[in-house]
């Protein structure tokens, strides 16, 4: 299954195979997804191939935000509590869309650019004499 964390609108797909009777006819498949916030499992009905392959994307909704669980199992027929299959429970999470931010204020402007740095004097040059102290 893919993806297995969402956000709210997204989907993913539940998929297998091998859900065959004896006689090679395919199964009928109920996919369950358990909400940590739902008493009961939603149920969903997947379309199952002449192979026994089968898969069934689900979009996400508000009221799945947070962990479930989905699994699936593979009976005779649509009438049936005969199993021919069972697959793999399987976490899958969804989080809340994140708002975009809005702002009321202009964008940042840069800093000021720093002053000029002073020039840079001249090399000093050498004077003939004697050196004398002034105060």
């Amino acid at each position: 299954m893919e993806p297995t964390t969402l956000t709210v609108g997204g989907s993913f797909t539940v998929s297998a195979a091998d859900c065959l009777n004896e006689d090679s006819t395919p199964g009928d498949v109920q996919v369950d997804v358990f909400n940590e916030h739902r008493e009961e499992p939603q149920s969903f009905q997947a379309p199952v191939d002449d192979d026994g392959t089968w898969s069934l994307e689900l979009q996400s909704e508000e009221a799945d935000i947070g962990l479930n669980g989905v699994t699936a199992t593979c009976f005779v027929s649509p009438e049936s509590d005969e199993i021919v299959a069972e697959y793999d429970f399987v976490l899958v999470t969804v989080n809340a869309t994140q708002a975009t931010p809005t702002t009321d204020q202009p964008p940042a402007t840069p800093p000021p650019a720093p002053p000029p740095a002073p020039p840079i004097a001249a090399p000093a040059t050498p004077q003939q004499g004697e050196p004398t102290f002034t105060g």
